[in-house]
């Protein structure tokens, strides 16, 4: 990872969060949420969105402690060393099961679709190997990267609505109160876990040019990615109808696969899986960033790079040998706990500490 002096600007960070968000969510999200509401998914979905903004407004709020500095820069400061370096441990930890889990989705993604009889080490040694060059190259490369990546999807989802628009049926997402409450409310819960993935800015938010507006740049992350899913559901329903995706491992994949362009390109679902395979590599090498840099402030490395071959032997390890049961594996990423905290708990538990200590110096000042 080089030395970058150089700022993001907002468009940056923003693609650099949503590509954290979007592509194991668009894997993951759509079944598991239509497991539990039915055809009312759409609404679960749109509750997680709107209780996400909750989760920006706590993001923003931490980030206006800041005054230019990092986050450790910050807890240093005003805490004291341990601090920092507690805060550094939990959530270089929450960055590195993060990476396991991505990893594995990933690979069990491109041995299931792909590359069947290619051993399972083998496919994550590459795919993690990409995304730490890509981390290698600076986090400025990898938002400019991430943006092209997101325009291309953009342009897919697109023409992937049009093509399928006439293949909908919009009554398969009536009527609004045929499922109990408690199962719609049980449903927003995994996509929460998700969304709170903005908190990412909270390691990049000192690198942001100023002025720096990060409600506007949290709160609008949080509607485009959770409006993206909702869009995918509601369209994973209306073609797939409530009852089938229960029975898929990738919903949103059988969608793009019953489109039929023509007779050169049969179907749409090649163009997909190539551009989201491209974000995936981005989606992990987001979190790679995080892991190498809460490490580096924790532990105040100088030679970061020797840090690439351990942690890649670790995470690869874990990522083939860890859930060889596969429903275990999926019920793990339907509820993602680990998420809420790491994006949700140590971040509020920070903000608290950070006012207490702020009150406290001024009570003594006077």
């Amino acid at each position: 990872m080089k030395a970058q002096p150089e700022f993001l600007n907002s468009y940056q960070a923003a693609t650099l969060m949503v590509v954290g968000i979007v592509p194991t969510a668009i894997l993951t999200v759509p079944t598991s949420v239509i497991r539990y509401a039915g055809h009312s998914a759409w609404i679960s979905m749109l509750l997680s969105t709107l209780l996400t903004v909750l989760v920006a407004l706590l993001v923003s709020g931490l980030i206006r402690f800041y005054n230019g500095k990092s986050l450790f820069e910050l807890l240093r400061q005003q805490v004291g060393a341990w601090a920092a370096a507690a805060a550094g441990l939990l959530l270089a930890l929450y960055y590195w099961i993060s990476m396991i889990d991505i990893l594995h989705q990933f690979t069990d993604f491109v041995r299931e679709k792909l590359l069947s009889r290619t051993p399972n080490m083998i496919i994550c040694m590459v795919i993690l190997a990409v995304a730490i060059y890509a981390v290698d190259q600076g986090l400025t490369v990898l938002a400019n990267t991430s943006s092209v990546l997101i325009v291309g999807s953009g342009v897919t989802m697109c023409l992937s609505t049009v093509l399928f628009f006439n293949l909908m049926q919009p009554g398969w997402v009536l009527p609004l109160t045929g499922v109990p409450a408690i199962r719609i409310i049980q449903g927003s819960f995994g996509p929460i876990s998700w969304l709170s993935e903005i908190s990412f800015l909270l390691l990049i938010a000192h690198r942001l040019k100023p002025p720096v507006k990060t409600l506007g740049l949290t709160v609008g992350v949080s509607l485009i990615t959770g409006f993206t899913l909702l869009w995918v559901i509601l369209g994973t329903i209306m073609i797939l109808g409530p009852d089938i995706p229960k029975l898929l491992n990738y919903a949103s994949f059988s969608v793009f696969g019953v489109v039929e362009i023509g007779e050169f390109v049969q179907r749409i679902d090649i163009i997909f899986v190539a551009i989201w395979m491209s974000t995936m590599f981005m989606k992990l090498a987001v979190y790679v960033y995080g892991c190498i840099y809460c490490l580096r402030e924790t532990l105040k490395l100088t030679r970061q790079r020797a840090i690439y071959f351990p942690l890649s032997v670790l995470t690869c390890e874990h990522s083939t040998q860890t859930w060889i049961m596969g429903a275990s594996f999926r019920h793990f990423t339907t509820y993602n706990l680990y998420s809420y905290v790491g994006n949700i708990l140590i971040p509020a538990l920070l903000v608290l500490v950070l006012w207490l200590t702020r009150h406290r110096k001024a009570d003594s000042a006077l």
